[in-house]
């Protein structure tokens, strides 16, 4: 899969010391891959041609609530700048379920991810590649925020989910006293990865 050899060319310059993968021959498996192949698989990784699904659009729709909230809230010290959909990151040529950059400078991507992304025997844990995508996109932002789908799907109305969005940005202030948190899953999975870049 292309997107596989994408990744594994991401990681090798990571493990070289390099910045940011190149596909014009330049990165560490220029030396063994024809430049048409290297090239197909960052196409790949720059995605565009998958149709976004109903989970982010949600995600994305609830993201310019919590950006709507805090622009209309005193006490906010953070605020949402910006909520982009389906961004690319070019340090690693990735798109993002969303982008969303903070009135404090740091930008955080935020990565609705449905059933497929965790482990059938430990649905809490997320599946190989879904870590390696968390750990290479975080080379280019300041915290990966990932939403499971079981925890979404158990958070009900729009109030809610602006709710909740607001506490795994942690972007949860005075503002939010008196409102009970959103139930979360248990173990890794469930709960708010922020890795830090």
């Amino acid at each position: 899969d292309l997107l596989q050899l994408w990744s594994v060319q991401l990681e090798l310059e990571a493990l070289k010391g390099g910045g940011s993968a190149e596909a014009d021959g330049t990165g560490v498996l220029a030396a063994v891959l024809p430049p048409a192949l290297l090239a197909a698989a960052a196409q790949a990784a720059e995605g565009g041609g998958e149709a976004t699904s109903g989970f982010q659009e949600e995600v994305a729709a609830a993201l310019r609530g919590v950006q709507a909230q805090l622009a209309g809230s005193a006490d906010a010290a953070v605020r949402i700048a910006s909520v982009a959909a389906e961004e690319l990151l070019p340090c690693c040529r990735r798109r993002v379920d969303a982008l969303v950059s903070l009135s404090d400078g740091r930008r955080l991507a935020v990565e609705a991810d449905g059933p497929w992304h965790f482990l059938a025997n430990a649905p809490e844990e997320s599946d190989g590649p879904t870590a390696l995508r968390d750990r290479q996109l975080a080379r280019g932002v300041d915290g990966v925020v990932v939403v499971p789908w079981r925890e979404w799907d158990m958070v009900r109305g729009a109030d809610a989910r602006v709710a909740y969005l607001r506490e795994r940005l942690g972007l949860a202030g005075a503002a939010m006293e008196g409102r009970t948190p959103p139930r979360r899953g248990q173990g890794r999975g469930g709960a708010l990865r922020a890795l830090q870049g």
